[in-house]
């Protein structure tokens, strides 16, 4: 994602300085080819893993039975429940986030692209919380393993991302009536940038009511 709005930016930049409109136009279209590119294609053959995951309620095993490319070494993760201090998961549009802390500091975080979702990764993770339940119940202590909260889940973030969306969505409107009806190429990157502006608005809302 990174990587395709460094170029979108370089691209629109030396489009509109060395051919105009029509520069920034075809910029633009790259652009985006780009971006769907690096958000549908591209993970699968160079940013993709396979994991095989063992759990039960003594601890939880993970070994790479396909590394990404470039990584040719298979890694095996072992933990033992006594070793972890808390676990998380973080869903969002392109990737979920399940991340492992120990109690020594150490994290570990692996991702699930989210064209990859008729994996097992819902079963395991519906194992996973009710095996840290049963340790949890058999170990009867006051120092349990924690379920972190994702951000969505803390309001004041949420109440200042809602603000931000806000005023990003008044300028973007500002922006069409006072630039982007005498700019065809204004009107065509607003209207890509609303619908964005709209779902994040949805994803805030629905954050806030839970």
């Amino acid at each position: 994602m990174i990587f395709s709005c460094i170029v979108a930016l370089l691209l629109t930049v030396l489009g509109g300085e060395l051919l105009g409109e029509v520069g920034f136009n075809i910029a633009g279209g790259v652009s985006i080819l780009i971006g769907l590119l690096n958000t549908f294609i591209t993970p699968k053959y160079l940013a993709k893993s396979e994991l095989e995951i063992y759990c039960d309620t003594t601890f939880v095993e993970i070994t790479c039975t396909k590394p990404r490319f470039g990584n040719r070494i298979t890694k095996i993760i072992s933990i033992k429940y006594d070793e972890l201090k808390s676990y998380k998961f973080e869903g969002t549009n392109y990737f979920s986030t399940f991340k492992l802390v120990l109690k020594d500091g150490t994290i570990y975080k692996f991702h699930r692209w989210y064209n990859d979702n008729d994996d097992q990764f819902d079963k395991f993770f519906t194992l996973f919380k009710r095996n840290i339940k049963i340790y949890d119940n058999k170990k009867n202590s006051s120092e349990r393993i924690r379920n972190e909260k994702s951000i969505l889940e803390n309001r004041f973030f949420l109440i200042v991302v809602a603000i931000i969306l806000l005023l990003l969505f008044l300028t973007s409107v500002i922006l069409l009536f006072t630039r982007g009806i005498q700019n065809k190429s204004g009107i065509s990157y607003i209207f890509i940038v609303l619908p964005s502006l709209i779902w994040l608005s949805f994803q805030v809302i629905q954050g806030l009511k839970k």
